[in-house]
């Protein structure tokens, strides 16, 4: 009777874009598996096929949703299979698609099949990547974001809510260093002739003038 153990498994999710047609939602399962009771324990399972089940329970351990997979090792012991590309075998939920990861938690145990002895993995609760699907279909999503050209945006949700926000605006950036010296203008036109001043005051006699009508009285 073989024994295996699984060294490790790798769980994500494939691409799924939202800007098209959604495809049905999987997520790729690895691991690699390695026969313990072999001549040689660190020997892997390579080049193997068998029927692989895939269980995800609560956290009560009640089971949820079941499906199988024909699977095959590689050179390496590696065996990959889509969860929720199964064939359905029990459980209360009847379609992949149909879980509520959004609700609840949930747990992952996958049996290997070989030569008739089952071994299976212990539970692991899934936590991040499965709650992506749930994402792409959450009651409150945005469908759509509107730029109303006056500083708001209205954002438009899957209920039919709609949001506005208030006037957007950035914060004032520092003060940008001054620029250059820029070159000399042209010299304006001449201006118009201003009006003319008052006259002045009558300034004194002149000392010369003064010396001469002297004389001539002198004289005569």
């Amino acid at each position: 009777m073989k024994k295996l153990v699984c060294l490790f498994a790798l769980i994500c999710f494939s691409k799924i874009s939202f800007t098209q047609t959604i495809p049905p939602p999987y997520i790729n399962y690895q691991a690699v598996l390695y026969d313990v009771n072999g001549p040689n324990p660190n020997s892997v399972l390579a080049n193997q096929s068998f029927p692989t089940y895939v269980n995800i329970q609560d956290e009560l351990g009640n089971l949820l949703y079941k499906e199988e997979h024909y699977a095959s090792t590689d050179a390496n012991g590696q065996i990959t299979v889509k969860i929720g590309d199964g064939v359905y075998l029990q459980g209360t939920i009847t379609n992949f698609n149909q879980i509520n990861w959004g609700s609840g938690k949930y747990y992952l145990i996958v049996d290997f099949d070989i030569n008739g002895t089952i071994s299976s993995t212990a539970p692991e609760q899934l936590v991040t990547v499965p709650y992506t699907f749930y994402a792409g279909k959450a009651g409150n999503g945005m469908t759509a974001v509107a730029d109303n050209g006056n500083g708001t945006l209205t954002f438009t949700y899957a209920n039919g809510q709609t949001y506005t926000s208030p006037a957007l605006s950035g914060i004032q950036g520092p003060q940008g260093p001054a620029g250059a010296q820029g070159p000399a203008g042209p010299q304006g036109i001449q201006g118009i002739a201003g009006p003319q001043g008052p006259q002045g005051i009558q300034g004194p006699a002149n000392e010369n003038a003064k010396s001469v009508v002297m004389a001539l009285i002198s004289v005569g």
